[in-house]
């Protein structure tokens, strides 16, 4: 069955770091053209944040599915768990900001440091958590094709050591 963990988890990370991307844009342009194009922009936040959260829930629940399916060594047990505890925090957080930015919506126009604060904690906490994914990808292998397959050594060329080693595909020096 296909692992479609790797198909979604890219959303999440682009949309959960987007709206400091916006909250700093409005925050420098908040009346330079003569418009208020704050507002605009801290909803776009608010929005990318919520659908963030919502690809967010199909992501964690294929790396759930990953986790069970895709073939991985035992030694990146521990690593896996790590990285799930990371997903599942960096979710509940943006599920947090979001209910409390869409409860308080109509309240709290004004930005608060509350709120940029919390993005850059939940961007931290999505850099760890892609950071213990690659490791798994790329110290253990985990949903990859190398793992399925059965390992086969062959040298197409020979290894000479010391000053006549040359790379693979050019001739050793001569003496």
């Amino acid at each position: 069955m296909l692992n479609s963990h790797p198909l979604f988890v890219h959303f999440p990370v682009a949309l959960w770091t987007a709206p400091i991307i916006f909250v700093v844009v409005s925050l420098i342009f908040r009346k330079p053209f003569g418009w208020n194009s704050a507002p605009a922009l801290y909803a776009a936040a608010i929005a990318t944040l919520v659908l963030g959260v919502v690809i967010g829930v199909i992501t964690v629940l294929a790396g759930e599915h990953a986790a069970w399916t895709a073939p991985h060594p035992d030694a990146a047990h521990e690593l896996l768990d790590d990285h799930e505890t990371a997903a599942l925090t960096s979710l509940g957080l943006a599920a947090v900001l979001s209910i409390w930015r869409l409860a308080l919506w109509q309240r709290l126009r004004k930005i608060q440091l509350v709120f940029p604060i919390g993005l850059l904690a939940l961007a931290g906490l999505i850099t760890w958590t892609g950071h213990l994914g690659g490791q798994l990808v790329y110290r253990y292998g985990m949903g990859t094709t190398a793992l399925k397959m059965p390992v086969e050594w062959s040298h197409e060329y020979e290894v000479t050591h010391g000053e006549q080693a040359g790379h693979p595909g050019q001739p050793a020096k001569p003496d």
